[in-house]
């Protein structure tokens, strides 16, 4: 993939990400709340849909991989679990000890975010 596409998928994503939180916004500046909760819960499930099965896409995909695949349930020590962020930690551990993959990780991650 050339930089130039690189770039241009990374404006796309941030389009994306800036058009649904500018509906959210106007959403919740909306005089009609009852009819917010619609829009909201469509927007949010588009955000998990977006952000939690997205493949090798945004800055961070590498590193977290790179975390996802350094886990070793046996001989991890849990000096790492406390000295990092404790709750990504046992979560990824939990997640990694029922036997998911990485993308299943991440859709897991982004429910947690979105909602």
């Amino acid at each position: 993939m050339t930089s130039l596409s690189r770039r241009q998928t990374k404006l796309n994503s941030v389009a994306i990400y800036l058009t649904i939180y500018t509906f959210l916004a106007l959403t919740a500046m909306s005089n009609r709340r009852a009819f917010a909760y619609g829009p909201v819960i469509l927007a949010g499930a588009f955000l998990f849909l977006f952000m939690g099965f997205r493949f090798e896409t945004g800055c961070d995909w590498s590193g977290y991989l790179h975390r996802w695949n350094s886990v070793d349930q046996e001989t991890r020590p849990w000096s790492e679990v406390f000295g990092g962020e404790l709750g990504f930690s046992l979560f990824q551990n939990s997640m990694k000890g029922l036997g998911l993959d990485y993308v299943s990780f991440n859709a897991a991650i982004s429910l947690v975010l979105v909602f």
